[in-house]
């Protein structure tokens, strides 16, 4: 197996030579995550499926305390089955790195340098008590999730209490992705064995009175030193906690006291005794950025923003760091700045890095502007890249990517982290040396020309900053940075040593499975008989800024890395073979941004088959909101044809389908004529294309989503039928569908599935009451009016659908991908359950069944793939610690635990794959013995 790997990845670099890196455009994926009819979700709306989650972890029984089992729902036990780690990954070039999902927060225990937290954006908090084992090909931490139990995965900031190291603040709520709801606060005090019930961080303004102004994202959170005041900044304003964060004593403050207008808040930082500063975006004035300074612990505020001179007009989003100066002097605070996100309708650049000398109150430019040129005159860093040419580190995604931390022990240390780059100044902020670049392989050279000294290089991480932090513990330095590629460390010479003499380690990211997935495919989904079975059992998928990534697995093989075999954003994918009797996944398919890419060598190499000028026949100029997130479906009933819809400049739709492979200019349109349900007919589709499947037991049957209604063509496309709509209501409110599946086993076509990942109606408005978001289309196939009925009773209402797909072996079993897990039905839709044990609420985006039944897998948006495969001889997934109850250590408790499920398999709802510690699928003798060797240890 390893043999077999290491032959690939010399392929892929050999095969890919030569070809340009991709880069992600998060600026872009939000726009299109609000773009068209998919609804506005409120906070209101949030709080619905927040309370549905909690329903839901009372009903399956997990738990946050130490004693934690498994949901106790219907079904076999989910196993994780990663990414742990990669065995290389590709980006233009070839490199051997390890990531996880994107990063929140990371905290290192004043206390014990060992111990480290990791927060994610949709993996929930993960943690290590082995921080500095020595990482090698095989050693490195051991890390725990333990948040597992929570209603949401998603995070926003995490803090600990300077007084008690034990004692965490966890703030949910990712400001950048809708599919990770959570706003609210929990607890720890027992360093995050267990947690606290939530609280929603809620209030009015005395301008408004009567509204009730509600967080969604808690995006910053910070301690004074007594660890008695903790302030949260959150998009709802400035909330403040007297009581260390602990119950539901958290008061919403008037900031803006002369206008009462709510402040956006982005960050906060302690600033000495008694004095804070905050950076937020005044939601009443074009997202204009303000600066504020507190002297009396956050409960009076001042505007200093006057105080950045002539660029205070023109600042959006703030991030503020502050550090201590010499004894009795003010404390030095740092502000990174964008410009407004509203200027000249496009995306907003940094504006600028501002320093305070007396805790916040008068400010003055570093003059870090963007030219463009090379060299920036007077603005360059000392070693010049090929990425950094000038002092703008963040770019055009200033809204995205801010990272800036101050040293606590000296003022004058501070990075910067931006898109592609991280920066250190030792002199306060006057000089800045490039620490880190985005590929590897570009780092051989100083294009500025200011120093070809090898020492002044800047070194490989992750490009897309959003954490760090600076700590000393027991007289040594650390720094961590985490980014959209999860978490890295430097050297401890990093505070002073020259950027090509520090190291850099991203291995820590190896057991971290926190990636933000957005589709799966496998090679055993496919009915057909015409690929050949070689290939060993594949997974593909699509990460958020991590790629499109591939396992193969051969034989009994356990592999849970994912190789990267082309980067960037991965959206969909598909799989199938380049011939009749071609080896399954020699024919890969992956979307990127308005883009299909196809590989006929398995992976070695990509070219490009649509874009915006190029593949389409006839072509048309793509909407970049609607086709942002690209879809490519495979028809599986043909292993040689593929399905997109298309979204045109103005919104005009189209479905094109290539019946050769998704090669180049093979791809058709194949609207047809489009027969209404009032007994019209069309030629053009009435609402946006969202969603399209083809049948995968019968060719040229396929199925669309288009507004509120399904469309079915039996012709190949030569005729669609429009369903009725579903949710329909007085008005023009519909719910928008995205996911159709038809029933593999109505060769008929007429009964079709459809789901909405929608948190609201088309306008806004509040889905009906037991309106749910799952509809059951019977008759859909050779007349207009087929009746959607609404169907998921069992799914929580509120709760949006992602995918929806029927098993092929069994017309009464449906599968449902929510934001809260997998629901399945046994009896043709009438009643829905959790399905599975194990599997936390994290939001499914995709489902892949096997055409024998043998298998289900699912991507998920911050927790990885996992799968249910009821059987012991299949490859194994992550491997267990025996660390039942999550404690950190292995005692006692762990091994009545492990000896009160041994014999149990992954068949079995007993199975619980964290004592699976000789992972074999079963816990048996040999799991047991491996638990007693470690009694008293580390797990």
């Amino acid at each position: 197996m390893k043999k077999m790997l290491l032959l690939f990845a010399v392929f892929a670099f050999s095969a890919q030579a030569g070809e340009g890196p991709e880069a992600d455009d998060p600026i872009g994926r939000m726009r299109a995550e609000k773009a068209g009819d998919i609804g506005i979700r409120t906070p209101e709306m949030q709080q619905r499926i927040l309370d549905e989650a909690q329903s839901e972890k009372l009903r399956s029984g997990l738990g946050t305390g130490a004693f934690r089992t498994a949901a106790a729902v219907a079904g076999s036990a989910w196993v994780n089955i990663g990414p742990t780690t990669a065995g290389f990954e590709y980006n233009g070039g070839t490199y051997y790195k390890v990531d996880s999902g994107r990063a929140r927060k990371i905290i290192v225990d004043p206390g014990d340098a060992n111990i480290v937290y990791f927060a994610t954006s949709g993996g929930g908090v993960w943690k290590t008590r082995d921080a500095l084992t020595a990482v090698s090909s095989t050693t490195g931490p051991r890390w725990s999730p333990i948040t597992e139990g929570l209603v949401s995965l998603s995070i926003g900031s995490l803090a600990m209490n300077p007084g008690n190291h034990l004692s965490l603040v966890l703030g949910q709520g990712d400001p950048f992705d809708v599919q990770t709801p959570g706003y609210n606060i929990v607890t720890s005090d027992d360093g995050g064995l267990s947690w606290s019930d939530s609280t929603a961080l809620s209030g009015s303004y005395p301008g408004t009175p009567t509204a009730l102004y509600t967080a969604t994202t808690v995006r910053d959170l910070a301690f004074d030193p007594g660890g008695a005041i903790v302030l949260a900044a959150t998009d709802a304003g400035l909330f403040r906690s007297t009581q260390g964060g602990v119950g539901t004593g958290w008061a919403l403050i008037d900031v803006d006291a002369l206008g009462h207008t709510l402040q956006d808040c982005w960050s906060i930082a302690y600033a000495g005794p008694h004095n804070w500063v905050l950076g937020s975006v005044d939601s009443a004035n074009s997202s204009a950025g303000h600066i504020w300074q507190s002297s009396d612990d956050g409960v009076h505020w001042t505007e200093r923003t006057s105080q950045l001179a002539s660029e205070a007009s023109d600042v959006g989003r703030i991030t503020v760091t502050a550090s201590a100066q010499a004894a009795g002097q003010p404390w030095r605070v740092y502000a990174l700045a964008s410009n407004k996100a509203a200027v000249a309708g496009g995306a907003p650049d940094q504006k600028d890095v501002f320093r305070s000398n007396d805790g916040g109150v008068a400010w003055s430019s570093l003059v870090m502007h963007g030219c463009g040129t090379n060299p920036c005159s007077g603005e360059h860093p000392v070693n010049v890249t090929d990425h950094q040419l000038d002092l703008n580190f963040t770019h055009d995604q200033a809204s995205y990517n801010q990272m800036l931390v101050a040293d606590p022990a000296n003022p004058d240390i501070v990075f910067i982290g931006g898109n592609l780059s991280m920066a250190r100044s030792t002199d306060g902020g006057a000089t800045w040396s490039v620490m880190t670049d985005w590929l590897p392989f570009s780092l051989t050279t100083n294009t500025g020309g200011l120093d070809t000294n090898a020492s002044t290089l800047a070194q490989y991480a992750h490009a897309d900053w959003h954490a760090g932090t600076v700590a000393h513990v027991g007289g040594v330095d650390y720094f961590y940075g985490g980014n959209d590629g999860g978490l890295i460390r430097g050297s401890s010479n990093l505070l002073s040593a020259a950027p090509g003499s520090v190291t850099w380690e991203d291995k820590l990211n190896r057991g971290i499975v926190s990636h933000l997935i957005y589709s799966v495919a496998s090679g055993k989904e496919r009915p057909s008989t015409k690929c050949a079975a070689g290939g060993g059992d594949l997974v593909w998928g699509g990460f958020q800024d991590n790629g499109s990534r591939l396992r193969i697995l051969s034989g009994a093989s356990a592999y849970v890395g994912y190789n990267q075999i082309v980067g960037g954003d991965g959206f969909g994918v598909g799989l199938g073979c380049t011939a009749a009797g071609a080896a399954m996944g020699s024919q890969l398919l992956r979307t990127y941004v308005d883009q299909i890419d196809v590989s006929t060598n398995g992976g070695a190499s990509f070219s490009k088959v649509i874009d915006q000028t190029t593949g389409l026949s006839p072509p048309v100029s793509m909407d970049v909101s609607y086709n942002f997130k690209m879809k490519v479906v495979a028809d599986l009933s043909d292993d040689f044809t593929y399905l997109t819809p298309i979204v045109e400049s103005g919104s005009m739709s189209h479905v094109y389908r290539s019946t050769q492979n998704g090669a180049l200019n093979t791809w058709n349109r194949i609207d047809g004529t489009i027969h209404t349900e009032a007994g019209g007919t069309m030629t053009s589709w009435p609402k946006p294309v969202r969603g399209v499947t083809g049948h995968p037991r019968v060719t040229n049957h396929y199925a669309a989503s288009s507004g509120g209604r399904v469309y079915v063509t039996t012709d190949g496309g030569a005729n669609w039928y429009e369903s009725k709509r579903a949710v329909a209501t007085a008005g023009t409110n519909y719910l928008a569908l995205f996911s159709v599946a038809f029933d593999p086993n109505d060769a008929t076509g007429n009964t079709v599935w459809a789901a909405s990942p929608a948190a609201s109606l088309n306008d806004g408005a509040v889905i009906p009451t037991g309106g749910g978001h799952l509809f059951k289309c019977t008759g859909a196939a050779g007349a207009a009016g087929a009746i959607c009925a609404p169907a998921g009773n069992g799914i929580p209402a509120a709760v949006p659908i992602e995918v929806v797909k029927v098993d092929p072996g069994d017309s009464n079993t449906i599968y449902a991908g929510t934001e809260i897990g997998l629901y399945r039905s046994t009896d043709g839709g009438t009643s829905f359950s959790r399905y599975g044990t194990g599997l936390p609420l994290v939001e499914v985006t995709d489902i892949a069944i096997n055409a024998d039944d043998s298998a289900i897998r699912v991507s998920t948006f911050g927790r990885g793939f996992w799968e249910i495969y009821p059987s012991t001889a299949a490859p194994g997934g992550v491997a267990g610690t025996g660390d039942l109850d999550f404690s950190g250590v292995i005692d006692g408790f762990d091994l009545v635990r492990e000896a009160a499920i041994e014999y149990s398999d992954r068949a079995t709802t007993d199975f619980n794959p964290v004592g699976d510690v000789a992972f074999n699928n079963v816990i048996d003798d040999a799991d047991l013995a491996a638990l007693i060797a470690k009694l008293g240890g580390l797990p």
